[in-house]
């Protein structure tokens, strides 16, 4: 199976580099522990809709990550979410780009080959407006339990690679 881990966000906007900063360290992991043995690759994205479904298209997984700004959870908190849980863009007839669920149907109907599974996460964010390279204290101690939690979900695959082959 091969896997793609997308971190998603803007590195000079503050916690909107939460998702790039999870996968930077993601990145840094696998180099040091499985030498990329498995087929997952990771990438870091800076725009939104048709540039992450193009990051995505030959896969069969695709893991995403991204910083979120819901009021609902406290700063720091990762939770997982559906396509339908994103909020449509503004403006859906935007001729550069389009929102991620948008983008993702639209490769449906060009019949590019989407992953069979996309699973994303949202770092809840506090401030992702602001010039900025810091993260804020909530997202900058989120960073590595976020990450942890996504390379459980692709240790989980490599016990299924590993019973498959035996």
């Amino acid at each position: 199976m091969r896997t793609v881990i997308l971190g998603i966000g803007n590195p000079i906007l503050s916690d909107d580099a939460a998702g790039l900063k999870v996968a930077q360290l993601i990145d840094e992991t696998l180099k040091k522990t499985k030498d990329n043995i498995y087929e997952i690759d990771v990438k870091q994205i800076y725009t939104g809709g048709l540039a992450i479904a193009e990051a995505m298209a030959g896969y069969d997984e695709a893991i995403i990550i991204d910083a979120i700004v819901t009021g609902l959870y406290p700063v720091g908190a990762v939770m997982e979410l559906t396509l339908k849980d994103l909020p449509k863009a503004r403006n859906i007839t935007n001729t550069h780009d389009t929102d991620f669920s948008s983008a993702v149907e639209m490769a449906g109907l060009l019949d590019i080959q989407m992953p069979g599974i996309i699973r994303i996460f949202g770092l809840e964010s506090s401030e992702v407006g602001s010039f900025g390279e810091r993260l804020s204290e909530g997202v900058g101690r989120a960073i590595g339990r976020a990450a942890r939690m996504i390379l459980s979900i692709t240790d989980r695959h490599d016990t299924d690679r590993h019973e498959a082959m035996n």
